[in-house]
């Protein structure tokens, strides 16, 4: 697990933008369902 991390140091970065990005489209999602209504 650590020598990953040593050669892949943006990997949690990485993991924390696709959580972010995830959280958008959910936004997203919703206002869409929100608006067909």
């Amino acid at each position: 697990m650590k020598k990953e991390e040593e050669e892949n140091p943006n990997r949690g970065a990485a993991l924390k933008e696709g959580q972010i990005v995830r959280k958008q489209t959910d936004k997203t999602n919703k206002y869409h369902r929100h608006k067909l209504k």
